[in-house]
């Protein structure tokens, strides 16, 4: 009778856990209704479909536009209950050139998902939000961050942050870790060789990059003669001159200078792309 018992017990166990783990999954996050603060200081309702909404409103001779997107969910024990958590990353557009990244933490409380809490993100480059994840007892936020230039528009780095939940908000731990968005090649060059040529193949409207070493005083010189190709410098103080083919620098500094390769068109393109520095 005891071992009837005990089965019991531990199928009804092994259900309740099984249905904690997976009732968060449940949730269609992306047909679901928000809070975000997104439109301003106080939270408004917005409810997403196939993880969009958006509306337009007239005033006037004055547009009220907003854009909002869940475009990202992830999912983790959070609070080491054995019961899975949500993390859902959004976007919000006013009409402007701003999309400020929103994250939100969904908990299921009597079978419904309850926001836990929520973390700030940031416009774009500007501490725009790219992923969150929970891994060893850590909460993982990944965040976007720009060069010098500072241009919201496009992100540089990739910023990683780790938090502990401490029940009621969320305690940074340890020292914001950065990386390279796109990471760069460097370029070698055989011994007393002062040129080098790159074999460069780019996928249609992609980039590559590649890195080398500079001194202030020294003429950077990268130019190819493919169509479709545009070759510039994006990183480090220098002085250029661009041409047709690509650019001259005199560098201003002792530093990693990046150099990157567009194709401008729609179609894979191969280049050959020499690289002179003396």
């Amino acid at each position: 009778m005891k071992k009837v018992i005990l089965t019991v017990s531990f199928l009804l166990t092994f259900g309740f856990s099984a249905f904690a783990q997976s009732g968060i999954r449940q949730v269609d996050f992306n047909n679901f209704t928000y809070k975000p603060f997104c439109a301003g200081e106080d939270t408004r309702d917005i409810t997403v479909k196939n993880s969009e909404f958006s509306e337009e409103k007239t005033t006037g001779d004055y547009i009220e536009r907003l854009y909002f997107k869940a475009f990202a969910v992830s999912y983790g024990d959070l609070n080491g209950d054995a019961k899975e958590e949500a993390f859902v990353l959004t976007l919000c557009n006013l009409g402007g050139e701003s999309y400020t990244s929103e994250g939100f933490v969904y908990t299921i409380k009597g079978d419904k998902p309850v926001l836990l809490t929520r973390f700030q993100g940031g416009d774009r480059a500007q501490g725009g939000l790219r992923s969150a994840k929970v891994e060893k007892g850590l909460f993982i936020v990944e965040r976007y961050a720009v060069d010098e230039s500072n241009n919201a528009c496009c992100p540089e780095f990739v910023v990683t942050m780790n938090y502990k939940w401490n029940g009621r908000e969320f305690v940074e731990v340890g020292i914001p870790q950065r990386r390279d968005l796109y990471p760069a090649t460097p370029v070698t060059f055989e011994k007393g060789k002062t040129s080098a040529i790159l074999n460069v193949s780019v996928e249609g409207g992609k980039f590559k990059r590649y890195l080398i070493k500079g001194s202030v005083g020294q003429i950077l010189t990268v130019s190819t003669d493919a169509r479709n190709i545009d070759v510039r410098l994006v990183r480090g103080a220098a002085d250029v001159n661009e041409n047709d083919r690509g650019f001259l620098a005199v560098l201003n500094d002792n530093s990693d200078f990046i150099i990157q390769i567009d194709n401008i068109s729609g179609e894979q393109a191969n280049a050959v792309v020499k690289v002179e520095i003396k």
